[in-house]
């Protein structure tokens, strides 16, 4: 099932079971859309880390990362680019493997399943 939600994916993600797997695709959208539609931003991240300390399914959650490029010279540019960055540290605090990937190649940088 696929189903599409602009900003409200934790209340997508608790209609989902024990043994289902939402794959979120991807948080950088969210992240604007947060933006655009004039969310909060620090409270919409918190939610959903919130949810990921305890979750009722699997997730595994795409992001892209923002912060290996130059500085945005505008401010919306650079508050979508801080945004993202906050939002990818806060959610890879909750995960249990994060990868990293790079011209097809995966790095792990965190891995904690037990």
């Amino acid at each position: 099932t696929t189903v599409q939600e602009p900003l409200d994916i934790v209340g997508e993600l608790k209609k989902l079971n024990d043994g289902d797997v939402a794959l979120v695709d991807c948080l950088t959208i969210w992240a604007n859309n947060l933006i655009y539609y004039e969310k909060d931003a620090d409270e919409s991240i918190h939610e959903l880390c919130a949810f990921l300390a305890n979750p009722s399914c699997d997730v595994v959650l795409v992001s892209n990362e923002l912060g290996l490029g130059l500085v945005p010279m505008d401010k919306i540019s650079r508050q979508f680019r801080d945004i993202s960055g906050k939002m990818n540290q806060a959610v890879a605090c909750q995960a249990k493997t994060v990868s990293f990937v790079a011209a097809g190649l995966p790095i792990t940088l965190k891995d904690d399943v037990t």
